[in-house]
């Protein structure tokens, strides 16, 4: 029978095994750790039938009820194990950094429509000279073509299947606005 500390945020063992509850360090901050310092993301679970050898530790979950850890890859070799948790890793790794992207390119746009405000008043001020909407239609048009860019970069990011890829999406309005 060994114990962990198992974050519940990354949803991953985050300490070596201990052979008692009171052995793992609480606050989190011990060699081999990953130094979590978050007292209701991390708890100290057991995992009966540990052995280093068959047993992959990033392979370790909850179990459904929440009380104890469970290895869903059991029977399944170290090395199974190891790419099982690699490629899950890698997949979550994906989904997290394309929202994180996707975030910033709606920032980005929203900065743009917010850094065009003042043509707002010019659009009003030429349109009263002139009587008519022309340039009140060209803004907003503007605008909606930002917009219309900003999907179209979303819809690139969000095809994107690499992890590396998607890392150096460039974000930037310069890198995919043209007015």
């Amino acid at each position: 029978m060994s114990f962990f500390a198992y974050n519940k945020l990354l949803n991953m063992v985050d300490s070596e095994a201990y052979d008692s509850a009171s052995e793992v360090p609480f606050p989190i901050d011990a060699p081999g750790c990953r130094n979590h310092h978050d007292s209701e993301g991390i708890v100290v679970l057991e995992y009966p039938d540990y052995d280093p050898a068959t047993d992959y530790v990033n392979s370790l979950r909850v179990n459904a009820a929440g009380t104890a850890l469970e290895n869903p890859q059991k029977g399944k070799t170290f090395a199974e194990q190891k790419t099982i948790d690699e490629a899950y890793r890698n997949s979550t790794a994906l989904k997290s950094t394309r929202v994180h992207k996707r975030g910033q390119l709606k920032g980005e746009c929203a900065e743009l429509i917010r850094v065009s405000a003042w043509e707002d008043v010019k659009a009003a001020d030429t349109d009263a000279i002139n009587g008519n909407d022309a340039a009140t239609r060209a803004l907003y048009e503007k605008r909606q073509k930002m917009r219309d860019q900003n999907s179209a970069a979303e819809s690139t990011l969000l095809a994107l299947t690499d992890l590396e890829e998607v890392k150096n999406f460039d974000v930037r309005s310069k890198s995919w606005y043209t007015p």
